[in-house]
């Protein structure tokens, strides 16, 4: 029971520090480097679209919290062949072979990536501008990101890993 809590710590302690970074490179850094105002997703997909930015706040919002909330409520069975109780992320589960804590942590990044741009888009919303993403980190020759993108990246690459057999 008191390792389950330790977990759970450490997933809202990673959540925590994500989100600050992302929000932190957001107001301090992205000024500096002129930032591109992005009202779609990845690569600008949907930026032509005029509800996108709205449609994309709610989702952004709605997959954050309910992807860490799964993450806060999987059990960790007594045997690792056997499905979670909860029914949050148990087809993951079952796709990762029971790494549980690699399932959690990648499933953290990807909800703190969503969570930092729900936020991003609420302050540019609420300083008076369209609710569009703030990216400023460029990838030359690709495309131009924020930090929460590289969580949401990040978080992917590790579930494809926990995927694998080892």
């Amino acid at each position: 029971m008191a390792r389950r809590k330790a977990r759970k710590l450490l997933y809202i302690a990673l959540l925590a520090s994500t989100l600050l970074v992302d929000m932190g490179t957001k107001v301090l850094l992205a000024p500096h480097l002129e930032p591109i105002y992005n009202p779609g997703i990845a690569l600008s997909i949907l930026a032509s679209q005029p509800w996108a930015p709205y449609a994309l706040f709610a989702l952004n919002l709605v997959v954050g919290i309910a992807l860490f909330t799964g993450v806060l409520h999987l059990q960790t069975p007594a045997n690792p062949d056997t499905p979670p109780k909860s029914k949050a992320l148990s087809w993951l589960f079952n796709a990762s072979r029971g790494k549980v804590t690699w399932v959690c942590i990648g499933a953290t990044l990807i909800a703190s990536g969503a969570l930092g741009n729900a936020l991003g888009r609420a302050v540019n919303l609420l300083q008076g501008l369209a609710p569009y993403v703030t990216d400023f980190i460029r990838y030359p020759g690709l495309f131009t990101g924020n930090f929460a993108d590289i969580c949401i990246t990040a978080g992917a690459l590790v579930l494809v890993g926990a995927s694998f057999k080892r």
